[in-house]
């Protein structure tokens, strides 16, 4: 039997220039002595599995990550005209590893966290809290904001933060569980949340989907 032919949908193309977007933006992280502060920031064993498996990313996942990814390039390219440094790397030596983040946007007055949300929340989210006070501990400064961008409204909501040394220390120490993790071929805990539901990786986390479904990457 002859195979019916199938035209390719438009919206098809539109999803595929997405994919490629998001590739761009967000290529993989395997560097074996490096540990990033923006995954440890947020479920340790979530980040265990995207570093040692190719996890699917669902279109709409996709979708929002890469209007995301977007809203930080335009913004962060007017900041640069106004002075600021983006995207700039900041190091802590641990030892075995080294622990790097990426601030959105640093001056001489503080340090800018970008977060595009559909929800605005009440008060800044955990990881984000853990994330940004890490990037002011690393970069030396005494003040930083996490500025909320909302996709739905339109509006912008900013929470004024100074560095915490202790909340680092908890970071450092969380770095170090993933990396022993990395090093033993074991995953971390599960830490249950909310973001369990929109996390890529939790039918593997949970046992619905068995690892050998899933192709492993090479280290």
């Amino acid at each position: 039997m002859t195979e019916r032919y199938r035209p390719v949908r438009l919206v098809d193309l539109v999803r595929q220039a997405f994919r490629q977007a998001y590739n761009e933006m967000f290529t993989p992280r395997g560097e074996p002595d490096v540990i990033h502060v923006s995954e440890v920031s947020d479920c340790l064993r979530k980040a265990f599995y995207y570093r040692t498996m190719d996890i699917p990313i669902p279109d709409d996942k996709l979708v929002i990550l890469t209007i995301g990814g977007l809203i930080h390039r335009i913004v962060q390219k007017e900041l640069t005209g106004m002075g600021f440094k983006c995207e700039l790397e900041l190091t802590h030596d641990v030892g075995p590893f080294t622990l790097v983040g990426h601030a959105d946007a640093l001056n001489s007055i503080g340090l800018l966290e970008l977060k595009s949300v559909t929800r605005m929340p009440r008060e800044p989210y955990h990881h984000h809290l853990l994330q940004t006070n890490a990037y002011m501990v690393m970069a030396d400064v005494n003040y930083g904001e996490i500025v909320y961008i909302s996709k739905a409204g339109g509006y912008l909501r900013t929470y004024p933060l100074r560095p915490d040394q202790a909340l680092f220390d908890f970071l450092v120490s969380r770095a170090c569980q993933l990396y022993e993790a990395l090093q033993r071929n074991e995953p971390p805990k599960p830490e249950p949340s909310k973001l369990c539901r929109w996390c890529s990786a939790y039918p593997i986390c949970r046992g619905y989907k068995r690892l050998s479904e899933v192709v492993k990457r090479e280290r």
